[in-house]
């Protein structure tokens, strides 16, 4: 008796690895999708009990909260609290830890590392208020403070002129214009500038929001660096209105004012995602060529278009930092040649991803001025704010920063944007 045995063709092979393979995708997405909800839930869980932690020890905030830090001269309102990164021996944290510490263990992020802070439990406090906040991965951040109760915002949907970044937050399209001293996101107009980092976060206040963090600056700036559209032939990052970038900030000549609101390309790439190129061709003139090309859009990975982020004015960036604390070699300098970051800022929180990049990558440099012998004590206890972006007269990019102003500082060519 012969028996017939059939065997599997090759072409039924391969479909059965195929479908296997479709269905592991399927399965390893769900279970990653799964994974993110989890910690999430852990998240919101943990920051709800350390919020009951902080309203109890604080009797609901009438003996005051535990504060985190204060840097630098009283004067400056409101301008030197430290945020504390809670999980991480963040310093600035052994006050409100060793309260924690009473009651149970200091909870960290589930993703927390000691090289990047992006995932903690951030908290921060003047004594008479607080914040503790937590980044979710699905998106939006858990908030809590002495008078919001609780607060999740996945920011799906962003007020005209606001965009969603993708990254848990709304951001001011455009650069703040003044409308009747109301900080507004539009495209006419001329950025809102002489205004100090005090003034900036109460405008900012005024309309519900708060002046962009550096946090918020760098995930934008970040995300925006992974775009292989916002870069020109792999090598040159796309950069806003300023003078001399692709020549290394030598063209013979420098804009002396902000870039006109009826350029071409500002309102044609809104409407048509059409975001071409434009020349300035020497101090505020603007050809179809030449050798200074510039861009006033970023594209976000999610395919928002985010205006002057790069060029055209300075922008405040909600921190601020002891003269100590700025990181050295001070002077203009390449993100690279940073040996010593100073204990508040570092790598991660200024430069690009990706290094090395020089200066002609359209990425901007991080400047600061150092004093004197006489000045040393000085200026190693006062209080600096941070501008970033770059501006119409000089070399600009999206990590560009300046670190030499004080929070009472104002400039013709810096101003702010806002977010929620």
């Amino acid at each position: 008796m012969i028996l017939n045995k059939k065997s599997f063709t090759l072409i039924e092979i391969l479909v059965v690895i195929l479908v296997v393979a479709i269905l592991s995708t399927f399965i390893f997405v769900s279970i990653n999708s799964i994974t993110k909800k989890a910690r999430d839930a852990q998240r919101k869980a943990e920051i709800v009990k350390l919020r009951d932690i902080i309203w109890s020890v604080s009797n609901m905030g009438a003996s005051g909260y535990v504060e985190t830090p204060f840097y630098g001269p009283m004067q400056y309102e409101n301008s030197g609290n430290t945020l504390c990164y809670l999980g991480t021996e963040d310093p600035n944290c052994s006050a409100i830890e060793q309260i924690i510490e009473e009651t149970t263990v200091v909870p960290s992020d589930p993703l927390s590392n000691d090289e990047n802070k992006e995932w903690a439990y951030i908290y921060k406090s003047d004594g008479e208020t607080f914040d503790l906040y937590a980044k979710l991965e699905e998106g939006g951040v858990a908030y809590f403070s002495e008078s919001i109760v609780s607060f999740t915002n996945s920011n799906n949907n962003c007020e005209d002129d606001w965009i969603n970044t993708g990254l848990g937050f709304c951001v001011m399209q455009y650069e703040a214009k003044n409308v009747g001293g109301i900080p507004v996101s539009q495209a006419s107009g001329t950025p809102w500038v002489n205004i100090s980092l005090n003034q900036a976060k109460d405008a900012c206040r005024s309309i519900g929001a708060h002046l962009i963090t550096n946090a918020e600056w760098i995930s934008i700036a970040r995300d925006a660096e992974s775009v292989s559209s916002n870069w020109e032939n792999g090598i040159m990052m796309a950069q806003g209105y300023s003078a001399g970038v692709m020549s290394g900030c030598s063209e013979g000549w420098t804009n002396t004012s902000f870039a006109s609101n009826t350029d071409s390309d500002i309102e044609t790439c809104i409407q048509n995602s059409n975001c071409s190129y434009t020349y300035n061709t020497g101090a505020n003139t603007l050809a179809g060529t030449g050798s200074h090309r510039y861009r006033r859009y970023l594209i976000l990975s999610n395919n928002e278009l985010i205006v002057d982020f790069s060029g055209n004015a300075w922008e405040w960036v909600d921190i601020t930092i002891l003269g100590s604390q700025i990181p050295t070699p001070t002077g203009k300098r390449e993100f690279s040649s940073i040996t010593n970051w100073g204990g508040i800022l570092s790598y991660d929180s200024i430069a690009p991803k990706t290094m090395p990049y020089l200066i002609p990558a359209g990425i901007g440099d991080i400047y600061s001025w150092s004093p004197s012998y006489s000045e040393e004590e000085v200026y190693d206890n006062t209080v600096y704010g941070i501008i970033r972006g770059g501006s119409y007269g000089g070399c600009a990019g999206a990590f560009d920063t300046y670190i030499g102003y004080a929070p009472s500082g104002t400039g013709d060519n810096v101003g702010f944007r806002c977010a929620k």
